[in-house]
């Protein structure tokens, strides 16, 4: 359920599903096994990229190859997938062939094998191209995935960018993330944790959005659709298809939490820092490589229910204009960016004029301004190693 959580993670990345499933074609015909071994030999480093892609210094090495894999393996998930009315999946071989010529869009499911291996391997190509790139300019340190958090000119710039996008109409929301959520009742908060109390209710994404009744800021959880044909574990009549963009921000929201500074807390952690917090059974998927050090946020606004949401990067970055109309941002977000966009909102929500502007918040320009927003960074967010050494370069200059 909760297991391959790194993968799995985001609709877009199911590829444990499409191994396992093709894993039981591996007698039955050679094109099969290629695209198994193909999807299996992706799917640790895949892991890795999205680690580096979720972080602000390494995100432009790895977020186009990260998405390519994507793409890929959600093509393979479409011709792998049952269609409505096919029968389950067959356990002879007779069957599996009858299976392998089921047509897909015109297309039997055998002939598009070998096209989506060739893409695999394009995949894995621009994977290695990504490590290559990054390790010449940052080298090997002794905690990779744990680099500290520092205040970069770049994040303060995309983070006030969006914040003036709110401010000035041409926003209503914007999609932080997607990743596994779980949430708790208030037992856990006062320290008496058991293993029910931490429930893993599936994927879903984080939006910023503000609300059309107050003009207040609020965090909203949306579930993601399950993937029809694949997911074999869930009532297949329930199951809608994996989302596109014209669908990621209707579906309903699950939960919200209103970016309140006096009651929202929301503190990052690292996964492996929740085992003690979660059942026996979903304890030892927070120890999987690439799983224990995977960023997540707990939030909590002081009635007794709390969520943690694991951050990852989301395939489209979607808003919605003033108009009501989609808009796709150019930008992915980094954990950095959701961090400096959610403090810099805190700030405004602050005031007792809920129609400032941030400019009249704080003037990020001056180190004054930065450490100001540093001490909302550290109180609401998580610890930061101050800012990095070109935003000090910058201040000292201007």
């Amino acid at each position: 359920m909760f297991g391959l959580v790194g993968p799995t993670v985001t609709v877009a990345t199911n590829a444990g599903k499409a191994i396992n499933l093709l894993r039981s074609l591996s007698d039955v015909s050679e094109e099969g096994k290629l695209l198994w071994h193909a999807l299996d030999s992706l799917e640790s480093p895949l892991q890795l990229a999205m680690c580096f892609q979720r972080r602000h210094t390494t995100m432009h090495f790895f977020h186009g190859p990260v998405l390519l894999c994507q793409e890929v393996i959600e093509e393979c998930e479409r011709v792998l997938a049952r269609d409505d009315g096919e029968d389950s999946r067959p356990e002879s071989r007779d069957g599996w062939v009858s299976w392998l010529s089921h047509k897909k869009k015109g297309l039997q499911r055998k002939d598009a094998l070998p096209r989506l291996t060739a893409r695999l391997g394009v995949c894995m190509n621009s994977l290695q191209l990504a490590f290559s790139a990054a390790s010449a300019l940052h080298p090997p340190t002794a905690r990779p995935l744990r680099q500290p958090f520092e205040l970069a000119p770049a994040v303060v710039e995309f983070a006030t960018e969006l914040v003036h996008e709110f401010e000035m109409g041409r926003r209503r929301r914007v999609l932080c993330c997607s990743g596994a959520f779980m949430e708790t009742s208030s037992s856990s908060l006062q320290g008496r944790e058991t293993d029910q109390d931490w429930c893993h209710v599936g994927t879903h994404t984080l939006w910023i959005e503000l609300s059309s009744a107050d003009e207040t800021y609020q965090l909203c959880w949306r579930p993601l659709p399950k993937v029809v044909g694949l997911d074999e574990d869930s009532d297949e009549d329930e199951a809608t298809p994996a989302p596109c963009s014209k669908h990621a921000c209707d579906l309903k929201i699950r939960c919200s939490l209103k970016l309140d500074p006096t009651s929202l807390v929301c503190k990052r952690m690292w996964a492996d820092e929740l085992r003690s917090r979660v059942s026996k059974k979903l304890e030892p998927d927070l120890r999987a490589p690439f799983v224990r050090d995977q960023i997540a946020y707990n939030f909590a606004d002081g009635s007794g229910w709390a969520c943690v949401m694991f951050f990852e990067v989301p395939r489209r970055s979607l808003g919605l204009n003033a108009d009501g109309a989609e808009e796709t941002s150019t930008q992915a977000m980094s954990a950095e960016m959701f961090e400096l966009v959610l403090s810099m909102l805190l700030l405004k929500q602050g005031r007792e004029d809920m129609s400032c502007m941030l400019a009249d918040v704080c003037d990020f320009e001056s180190r004054s301004g930065c450490s100001k927003l540093l001490e909302v960074l550290e109180e609401k967010v998580g610890a930061y190693n101050g800012m990095d050494q070109s935003w000090r370069q910058m201040l000292d200059t201007s």
